[in-house]
C-alpha cells in the first residue's frame, strides 16, 4: 500500500475544464471539461477523483497505471500506451503546477487585520491599512510596517526597521533595528535578519569585538526559507536583490551583495563581502569564501568550495571549485582509482617477477 500524507480536506474543487484555463492547457478530445477535480497528488497515489502530472518521459509508464482522473502532460507528448486519464497538454509542466497549486492550497488561517492585545507596539510605529500583527510580537520604536502586511506570532521588528507592502513575516522572525524589507516579502519561521557580523580583532591574546554598525537591506518580491541568518554590514549594507529565493537555513554573513532573481538552496554558506550577480544558483551545501565576485547567471553545484571569483555565465562543481566538465571528469577518475591501484600493483609485481629471473 502507498503512504500517503497529502490531505486534500478544505480545499476547493474544481472543474477540468476550468482548471484547464487557469493553468493555461488545452484539453485532449476525449476528456470531459465538467469532470470535478479535489486535489493533486503524485502519479503512484493519486485517488480516482485527483489530478496528477507528467514532467519527463520516464514517468509515462508510471502514468499508463495510475488512477489520477487526469493528468497534466507536455504539449508534444504522446498519450501513454493504456492511460486512461484525461489530459492537459501544457507548454511548461512545471510552470503549469505552480499555478494550480496555487488555485488548489487549502485555505490558510486567515490574519484579520488588527494588533493582538498580547503585542507590543513601541511609540512613533507606523502602521500600514489593514496590517495584522499577532500575537506577543514586538514592533520597537519608530518602526514602520506596511499596507496588508501579516506579522505572525512572535515576531520582533527592531526600532527604526521598515517593513514593506503586503509582506508575510511567520512565526519567531526577527528583523533587527533599522533594516529594511521590501515589498511582497516572505520571511519564513526563524529568519533572522541584522544579527551582527561576524567581525572580531586579535588583541593582548584575546578577540575585540568589532562593532557591526551597518544594515540589512531585502529588496522587492524576495522569498526567505526558515531559520536562514542575514547579518548586517560591518559598514553600509548587506544587500538581497529584488525576486531572489532563499531556501533553509542558509548562512549570509555581513557585506554580502546578492543580485536579482538568485536562487541559493538549504545550508549554503556565503562569508563576508562576496558579491553575487543577477540570476546565480547556488546547489545545496555549498561553501563561499570571502571578498571574491560571482558573475551573472553563474552556476555553482552542491557541496562546492568557492575560494575564487566565478566569471559570468560558468558552471562548477567541486571542493575546490573548478570548471564542470573538468570536476566531472575528475570525479570519474577518482571513482577508477582503486581499479587503477590494482592494476599498477599488478605491473609492479610482474617488474619485479621480470628483474627476478634476469639477475638469476
Amino acid at each position: 500500500m502507498t503512504d500517503r500524507t497529502q490531505d486534500n480536506s478544505g480545499r476547493p474543487e474544481l472543474t477540468l475544464g476550468l482548471l484547464a484555463e487557469a493553468i493555461g492547457g488545452v484539453l485532449s478530445e476525449e476528456s470531459d471539461p465538467s469532470l470535478r477535480i479535489t486535489g493533486i497528488a503524485g502519479l503512484a497515489c493519486a485517488r480516482a477523483d485527483e489530478l496528477s502530472f507528467v514532467t519527463e518521459k520516464k514517468y509515462v509508464r508510471q502514468a499508463a497505471t495510475t488512477r489520477a482522473c487526469a493528468l497534466i502532460v507536455p504539449e508534444d507528448m504522446a498519450p501513454p500506451p493504456g492511460c486512461k486519464a484525461a489530459l492537459v497538454r501544457v507548454p511548461n509542466v512545471e510552470v503549469a503546477l505552480a499555478r494550480l497549486t496555487t488555485r488548489l492550497a487549502p485555505p490558510g488561517p486567515s490574519a484579520t487585520a488588527g494588533v493582538h492585545p498580547s503585542a507590543v507596539i513601541g511609540p512613533g510605529v507606523e502602521l500600514g491599512e489593514s496590517v495584522s500583527v499577532g500575537p506577543c510580537s514586538v514592533v520597537e520604536d519608530g518602526a514602520s510596517i506596511g499596507d496588508n502586511a501579516v506579522i505572525g506570532p512572535q515576531v520582533f521588528i527592531g526600532h527604526n526597521a521598515v517593513v514593506g507592502r503586503d509582506v508575510h513575516l511567520a512565526a519567531g522572525v526577527k528583523i533587527g533595528h533599522h533594516c529594511r524589507v521590501g515589498d511582497r516579502v516572505i520571511l519564513h519561521s526563524g529568519v533572522v535578519i541584522g544579527a551582527d557580523g561576524f567581525g572580531y580583532v586579535f588583541k593582548d591574546g584575546a578577540h575585540e569585538k568589532v562593532r557591526q554598525i551597518g544594515v540589512v537591506v531585502i529588496g522587492d518580491d524576495v522569498e526567505i526559507g526558515g531559520n536562514t541568518t542575514i547579518d548586517r554590514a560591518r559598514f553600509g549594507a548587506t544587500r538581497i536583490g529584488n525576486g531572489t529565493k532563499i531556501d533553509n537555513q542558509v548562512m549570509i554573513a555581513h557585506n554580502v551583495q546578492i543580485g536579482a532573481h538568485c536562487i541559493i538552496t538549504a545550508q549554503v554558506g556565503i562569508a563576508g563581502s562576496t558579491v553575487i550577480g543577477d540570476y546565480v544558483m547556488i546547489g545545496a551545501q555549498a561553501g563561499i569564501i570571502g571578498h571574491i565576485s560571482i558573475g551573472d547567471k553563474a552556476m555553482i553545484g552542491a557541496q562546492s568550495g568557492v575560494n575564487k571569483d566565478i566569471p559570468a555565465g560558468a558552471m562548477v562543481l567541486g571542493a575546490p571549485a573548478e570548471p564542470h566538465d573538468r570536476a566531472t571528469r575528475s570525479m570519474m577518475a577518482m571513482r577508477k582509482l582503486p581499479d587503477l591501484v590494482k592494476t599498477v600493483r599488478e605491473l609492479q609485481k610482474k617488474v619485479d617477477e621480470l628483474y627476478e629471473a634476469r639477475d638469476h
